[in-house]
């Protein structure tokens, strides 16, 4: 049982200009811990055409129910936290076209990791909050409808994420870093109940832990890998390319 509250209010003390500071409080049963978390976000509306945006907040969630199970993982733990900001701008231009553009920085704290110490001493617990992170990028959205029959939009984001597991660790690229996100879908209505549309995605692909070589162990007739750096390679990029045609009768 989770309850959870949220409240959020907006202040306009300008035409155009809107303040909404809020604020959520939770409950986490299994922790007994209270997260609270304030929230801003503020809107300026330049002009017809042109929109600047920003907001800054807390977030937390909690472990996953296995790692803090007090029998097989640590009832102590601390939910989870991240500090988000974005600051961004939406440009109307001709020919119904627009444009937004968002740059975003995330900070996490109190990560859960495996704890070394538990692999030698079966007093110490399995899992800390002492993992770290950081995250940033900007992210580009740009709409279009140059004539009612047709539209689409194009997206890019460049971002990278990096995880530190422990105090004194080097920091590594997250199991999950993408560098590179494009998506581009257009639709055609080409008349007589016919319409074309299309969609490509491409995406980097996820960082993976290479093995050097690999040591034989004669005892157990096997071979030992030995790895690489954490992360230090990169799967190929994911492409994927969707086309549709719709036909209607009436």
């Amino acid at each position: 049982f989770s309850p959870g509250v949220f409240l959020e209010a907006q202040y306009e003390p300008l035409e155009g200009v809107l303040l909404s500071p809020s604020l959520r409080l939770d409950y986490y049963t299994e922790l007994g811990h209270v997260a609270l978390d304030p929230r801003f976000f503020a809107r300026w509306v330049i002009s017809e055409s042109t929109l600047v945006s920003g907001g800054v907040g807390l977030y937390q969630r909690p472990p996953d129910p296995y790692e803090s199970d007090p029998q097989f993982g640590n009832p102590d733990l601390l939910p989870e936290r991240s500090l988000h900001s974005t600051l961004g701008f939406e440009q109307a231009l001709p020919f119904d076209t627009t444009l937004e553009v968002t740059g975003f920085y995330k900070s996490i704290d109190r990560i859960v990791v495996n704890n070394p110490a538990s692999y030698t001493d079966e007093a110490e617990p399995r899992y800390i909050n002492q993992g770290k992170g950081r995250i940033f990028g900007i992210e580009t959205l740009l709409r279009f409808a140059p004539v009612p029959s047709v539209r689409g939009w194009i997206s890019y984001t460049f971002q990278r994420s990096f995880r530190t597991d422990a105090p004194g660790e080097e920091e590594r690229l997250f199991d999950f870093d993408q560098p590179n996100i494009l998506t581009l879908v257009a639709s055609w209505k080409i008349g007589w109940g016919w319409a074309l549309g299309a969609r490509f995605r491409y995406v980097s692909g996820n960082p993976w832990t290479p093995i050097e070589y690999t040591v034989y162990d004669s005892d157990a007739d096997v071979y030992v890998p030995v790895y690489g750096a954490t992360n230090s390679d990169r799967l190929a990029p994911f492409m994927q390319l969707d086309v549709r045609v719709d036909k209607e009768w009436t």
